[in-house]
């Protein structure tokens, strides 16, 4: 089991190695060519993509998930049910916002790149069960292929796109063309493994939207806890506070792809364990709870310590209020990993509903201090992005709080309290060598963070050193697993 674990987390890691270097070529190459004005165009259109694959989708993913990872018998009917609900509602959602834009926006660009995204998002749709399931197969693998050949191939047509000199509109074509080929690349792995059926049954249909309602609730809640805080200050403040807070969380973004790698492997065999083994479920549960926290607490503190480096190699001196956000929001990184393995394991106990009620009231929570602390915090130093920071620290780790009282008893015992003592300590030590190498080039205090805080973690007894052995050879073991296929 744990070497299924690991190489899946591997696989998922890979794919995400893979986006992470497609969009950092994409941010250097594409805004240079394209301008605020092109930037701007796009970002209308994939931000309504975002919405509507929410609406349309109806939480059916994580659904489908958990269904085909206890059943994979299942994976037939489920999956075409779900591609018919995400077209139908793709088609139907996207003709109404299509209908608006010809009746009110002049823009022309506007309306042909919305069109272009309008269809590539609708394939999509269709190909999202589809990459659902092959997870919930726990055929990772084809979640990297996917990454290799989509994200490359877009990334490399966008660029040559604006490096020619064409515009927005090229770029948003890239997406439909790319979408093409891996819709029937995705449909032609899914027939490897299973049948699809795009003639479902009424229950069967009612099976899906019954199911992935509360999903969806968490995913539409989730979504507004997201953007509540920088829709707030866009309101209460002004565009330059709204900076200050957009770097941070965008930042803080991309320190998330830990957990939700690990979350995403592991989430298959949580749910099967949960029908036909409780007790191991619950002891996986406490091993994820226990990695998150020998992963956070460092992410955190070093993300401290190079706040004010960071910001200032990346971003320069106009962005120096940036740094305290940064600072706020890096110690929401403990109870978000916390928050995402608690989610993992409620889903795959089938508590899902409860825990999108918890999201609701959580929205709601945030709402009221954000209004409270963005009001004072600008008063008091101009900088509301300070109050949206401490707001969003407090929510997590309310709800935090909330989460670890609904997980199973017995998930949390002595061998956690160890890993927290634990990670203190290597993560004090950690903390003490980082300190004066602050200013280096970042790359540099970071892989000195790293190397020092696996030194002491091994010493100690935080890292056991048979992970290590099976991390490293977990790469050899796959290939040597192809060779075999293929011979």
């Amino acid at each position: 089991m744990k070497n299924k674990i690991f190489k899946n987390i591997l696989l998922l890691g890979s794919s995400q190695g893979i986006t992470w270097s497609m969009t950092i070529a994409y941010t250097i190459f594409v805004p240079r060519f394209l301008g605020p004005e092109g930037l701007g165009l796009l970002a209308v259109g994939w931000s309504i993509s975002s919405l509507v694959t929410v609406v349309a989708s109806l939480g059916n993913g994580k659904f489908l998930l958990k269904e085909i990872a206890r059943n994979p018998e299942k994976a037939h009917k489920l999956v075409g049910a779900a591609v018919l609900i995400n077209v139908l509602l793709g088609v139907l959602i996207w003709s109404g916002v299509l209908l608006a834009v010809n009746l009110f926006v002049t823009n022309s660009d506007l309306k042909t790149i919305l069109l272009i995204i309008a269809i590539a998002n609708v394939i999509n749709l269709s190909i999202g069960p589809l990459q659902t399931a092959m997870q919930g197969f726990e055929k990772m693998q084809y979640s990297l292929y996917d990454s290799l050949f989509s994200k490359g191939v877009y990334t490399s047509l966008c660029i040559f796109f604006v490096v020619m000199g064409f515009g927005a509109v090229a770029v948003a074509s890239a997406a439909l063309i790319i979408t093409i080929p891996s819709a029937l690349l995705n449909y032609w792995w899914f027939s490897q493994v299973s049948n699809l059926n795009l003639k479902p049954r009424r229950e069967t249909i009612k099976e899906v939207v019954k199911g992935g309602m509360a999903f969806f609730v968490m995913d539409l809640t989730l979504q507004i806890y997201l953007y509540l805080d920088a829709l707030m200050l866009s309101v209460m403040t002004n565009e330059t506070v709204l900076g200050y807070y957009n770097v941070p969380t965008r930042l803080f973004g991309t320190l998330m792809f830990v957990p939700m790698i690990i979350g995403n492997a592991i989430l298959p065999a949580l749910c099967r364990m949960a029908k036909e083994d409780p007790s191991n479920q619950v002891q996986m549960t406490r091993n994820t709870l226990n990695l998150f926290i020998a992963i956070s607490f460092p992410i955190a503190t070093g993300t401290t310590v190079l706040a004010a480096p960071i910001i200032s190699l990346l971003y320069g001196k106009a962005f120096e209020p940036s740094v305290l956000v940064l600072i706020t929001l890096a110690w929401c990184i403990i109870p978000t990993y916390l928050l995402i393995g608690i989610a993992q394991s409620l889903i795959a106990q089938d508590r899902q509903g409860l825990w999108a009620k918890i999201n609701i009231v959580a929205a709601c929570v945030n709402f009221v201090i954000n209004l409270v602390l963005i009001t004072l915090t600008q008063n008091i130093w101009n900088n509301g992005a300070i109050g949206a920071g401490i707001t969003l620290l407090i929510s997590e780790m309310v709800t935090t709080s909330i989460g670890l009282t609904l997980l199973s008893k017995g998930t949390l015992n002595r061998s956690s309290l160890m890993v927290l003592l634990r990670t203190i300590i290597t993560t004090g030590v950690m903390a003490l060598v980082l300190w004066p190498v602050r200013e280096l080039f970042f790359l540099i205090p970071i892989g000195v963070g790293i190397v020092v805080y696996g030194l002491v973690g091994i010493i100690i007894g935080l890292i056991p050193l048979s992970y290590i052995r099976m991390a490293l050879s977990m790469p050899r073991q796959i290939f040597k697993r192809k060779l075999h296929a293929q011979g």
